[in-house]
């Protein structure tokens, strides 16, 4: 009777550990996993079934009832904001709605048309999608991260005043659809090249200054716009690019900088 009692024991607590629930699996690095299953899901709605769960909630996203998410207020930084909140279909991104959040990787679903004023600033993102549905993005959106490339779609017409400033940037990709890059739009980040394409018309002081740019590929007549009233002329390019294209004529072409001045390839 002894010898049994152990052993009975030993069973009864095998049997508790085996229905004991097992603690959640880390989120932590597997992000893109979840973006994926995001873009092949039929409608990108949040559902309470879904590994979503584990991340962040439907009432981390505050939303107005125009379809503007106003306010995040999750721990998340790896963010998929969906097609869709409790049935209401996401438009737009609101003013401040994801600044200073700490924010690394943010997927926007397709929905989206409109990206508020500093809407995304002062975090330290690494990636970011902006999908083809957007036609505006605000002053100095993504101002402050640490992004180092970045798609602009056809859509956005116009690239608003500082809205990638002092990140990390070495690839822009600007679709043809973009006819205004305004102010400041890229300064303070380390482009050395750019393709400015055929439907761009103005740009405007500062859009490229505080890069290292050796090479601008771009349209004919584009006009820049190097004066604002309030501090006066603001170099679009640090080497004087936009003085060259002007005195050859405007003319569309690849131009290289190279022993200290430009010319056309």
């Amino acid at each position: 009777m002894k010898k049994i009692f152990p052993i009975l024991t030993f069973y009864i607590i095998l049997s508790l550990l085996s229905c004991t629930p097992r603690e959640n699996v880390s989120n932590e690095n597997n992000f893109e996993d979840v973006a994926l299953d995001f873009q092949q899901s039929e409608n990108g709605t949040i559902n309470s079934g879904t590994d979503y769960v584990n991340r962040y909630e439907y009432n981390d996203f505050t939303i107005d009832q125009n379809g503007v998410i106003t306010e995040y207020t999750g721990n998340a930084v790896d963010v998929v904001i969906p097609a869709q909140i409790n049935g209401m279909p996401v438009i737009a991104v609101g003013d401040r709605a994801f600044r200073d959040m700490g924010l690394v990787n943010v997927v926007i679903s397709d929905n989206v048309t409109s990206i508020g004023y500093r809407a995304f600033a002062s975090n330290v993102l690494m990636g970011i999608t902006i999908p083809n549905s957007v036609i505006s993005i605000g002053v100095r959106a993504f101002a402050h991260n640490q992004l180092t490339d970045v798609y602009i779609p056809g859509n956005v017409t116009e690239i608003h005043w500082a809205a990638f400033e002092d990140n990390q940037l070495t690839s822009v990709t600007i679709s043809n659809g973009v006819a205004i890059i305004f102010y400041e739009a890229f300064l303070n980040n380390k482009l050395t090249s750019i393709v400015i394409p055929d439907s761009v018309t103005r740009i405007f002081g500062g859009a490229f200054s505080g890069n290292q740019i050796t090479s601008v590929t771009i349209g004919s007549n584009v006009e820049f716009i190097d004066y604002f009233e309030h501090i006066g002329t603001m170099p679009i390019f640090d080497n004087n690019f936009e003085y060259f294209y002007n005195a050859n004529g405007r003319k569309a072409g690849i131009y290289i900088f190279s022993d200290g001045q430009w010319s056309m390839e």
